[in-house]
């Protein structure tokens, strides 16, 4: 068949070298969208618990598994947040994975959103099964639950404010806000400890989290505030 010569004078358009670079470009340009796609962004926050979601409907699992699931997945979620900080300190000192910084700011919200989000799954599972407004109010006033209703309210009010109409309505007052995070991950961390009965993963989680805020701290102190423009991939 009849070839036809680029613009560029260099590949026929339909040589297969040519076709591959169109191919890589636009798998490029699909992969780019993907990644900077929020709503992709929150379905993957939801098929990683949808169960979770379902049971709240048809009761179909065993509820301490639920309870455990939704605790986890808010866990991993918060550990997901406070870490990426440390890792944006890292690559502010050494200049590299800047993409990667960039793509870690914007959705750092996210994924405290995300956080909350199966915190609040994970209260109402407890509140669905319990059933008693009475019982709820009491079992609130024993410390175990109480640093948990603590937790959860903290990270309604973080949630809530996680906007821009919020961040111009507060000012200056928005970050001092939402550093009351590391109070809420210190209730969590108690909530989890105080219920869990592999205590060994609760405290390797927190030296974990604990060694990351001191690398936080370390860098920052190094070498200033973490500075990495929150420009899009694309």
């Amino acid at each position: 068949s009849r070839l036809f010569v680029s613009q560029a004078g260099h590949l026929p358009m339909r040589s297969p070298a040519c076709f591959t670079c169109r191919m890589y470009q636009q798998f490029e340009t699909v992969a780019s969208r993907a990644l900077n796609s929020i709503p992709l962004l929150y379905l993957v926050f939801f098929l990683t618990g949808w169960a979770t979601f379902v049971d709240l409907v048809y009761e179909s699992w065993y509820y301490p598994q639920m309870m455990h699931e939704t605790g986890n997945l808010s866990v991993s979620y918060l550990i997901i947040t406070l870490l990426v900080t440390p890792v944006l300190a890292l690559i502010s000192k050494y200049q590299r994975g800047l993409g990667f910084g960039r793509w870690l700011m914007r959705r750092r919200k996210h994924f405290g959103i995300a956080c909350f989000i199966y915190a609040a799954v994970h209260t109402l599972h407890y509140i669905r099964y319990i059933g008693d407004a009475t019982l709820i109010w009491l079992e609130a006033l024993d410390f175990e639950y109480l640093v948990g209703w603590l937790g959860l309210i903290i990270f309604a009010v973080l949630a809530a404010t996680s906007n821009r109409a919020s961040t111009k309505w507060l000012g200056r007052r928005w970050k001092p806000l939402h550093r009351f995070v590391y109070l809420a991950t210190v209730m969590t961390w108690l909530h989890w400890w105080l219920f869990e009965f592999f205590t060994e993963e609760v405290i390797f989680w927190g030296v974990f989290l604990m060694a990351g805020r001191i690398v936080q701290l370390a860098v920052t102190r190094l070498v200033g505030a973490v500075k990495v423009a929150a420009k899009p991939l694309s």
